[in-house]
């Protein structure tokens, strides 16, 4: 057949130019999308990879500051003033404690260690000082050869509050200096806080002195 009938039918196996434009369309319409939505997950995947990642840090940090309290020595020192006194200053912002630190940080002994805030590489960091402790050497501050290791970035303020025993023998609770007793405290609760652009918390962390509390 060659008449009218037959023509029409060949016009309905292809397509027209309107049709194979729309078509065209739709398609690059749906490429962006399925990129897009590519590009999207990607982001997401490395933020919440990135966060996971400064979160284990901070696991990693206060694990670290959990060991070092748990070791705190109850040494004695020889004072400014020439009397001898317990090797430690705890202050609300600042601990400084006798102790020992991790072998890839120090060689075996005793160290004068330091906890504190400080500015590093322009942010207010969490920073560790540490040098071996010598007694003879009056007053519990460091020297200015002593090793200093950025902690945490970004961290704009640090508390620390303390818990043990007076001269008396009697809960001391909470407080936010440890006043100069015979014994060490029980217990350090260490807080952390964040600059506001970053993502990391920092759950309140409390350290247990398990060496002792007497005299040495």
């Amino acid at each position: 057949m060659t008449g009218p009938q037959h023509q029409r039918r060949g016009g309905e196996a292809g397509f027209t130019l309107m049709e194979l434009l729309v078509s065209i369309t739709l398609l690059g319409l749906l490429g962006i999308l399925m990129v897009g939505g590519f590009s999207f997950g990607v982001r997401v995947w490395e933020r919440t990879e990135s966060a996971a990642q400064d979160q284990s840090r901070v696991a990693a940090v206060q694990a670290l500051l959990r060991r070092q309290v748990a070791q705190m020595q109850p040494l004695q020192v020889r004072g400014t003033d020439r009397r001898q006194r317990l090797a430690i200053d705890a202050k609300p912002g600042r601990l400084t404690f006798v102790g020992a630190v991790p072998e890839y940080l120090g060689r075996g002994g005793y160290h004068l260690i330091s906890l504190e805030t400080e500015i590093a590489d322009g942010a207010s960091s969490l920073i560790m000082r540490w040098e071996p402790f010598t007694r003879s050497r009056p007053g519990l501050a460091l020297s200015d050869e002593a090793h200093k290791e950025v902690l945490l970035a970004g961290i704009e303020e640090l508390r620390f509050k303390y818990l043990g025993k007076d001269q008396r023998g009697a809960s001391t609770g909470w407080i936010a200096a440890w006043p100069d007793v015979a014994r060490l405290p029980e217990l350090v609760e260490i807080k952390a806080v964040f600059d506001e652009s970053r993502e990391e918390r920092w759950p309140i962390l409390f350290a247990t002195v398990v060496t002792g509390a007497g005299r040495r």
